[in-house]
């Protein structure tokens, strides 16, 4: 089964037929949801005391209050991809050198989905 942020559901059956519906309990010919999400500052992937390294997953720099969001798996993948694509915009200038806009482009072209 696939919950996607905008409220629909996909669940693929053993026979692979496909059933759509919607998880958010509206009908299914109301508007899909706007995305509700919560954005990770790329500073946050970068440890103020090491150089030319990134974190990325549940080690992350965040509150006691976001980290409950950001530990699941799928957002640690997320900051994950992003702190690879990061490093490789950066390249030998050093992963400060890194640039949200430019890093924010290269996942959506990606696929990510992003605001």
């Amino acid at each position: 089964m696939f919950e996607d942020l905008d409220g629909t559901r996909r669940e693929v059956k053993g026979d692979r037929t496909t059933l759509v519906g919607r998880w958010d309990g509206l009908g299914p010919d109301e508007p899909k949801r706007d995305t509700l999400c919560y954005q990770v500052p790329l500073g946050g992937l970068v440890p103020r005391e090491l150089d030319n390294v990134m974190a990325a997953g549940r080690n992350i720099g965040a509150s006691h209050e976001s980290a409950g969001a950001i530990r699941v798996m799928v957002n640690c993948m997320q900051a994950g991809q992003a702190a690879g694509v990061a490093a490789a915009l950066a390249g030998k200038r050093g992963v400060r050198a890194a640039e949200a806009d430019q890093v924010r482009t290269r996942l959506v072209e990606m696929g990510m989905p992003l605001l």
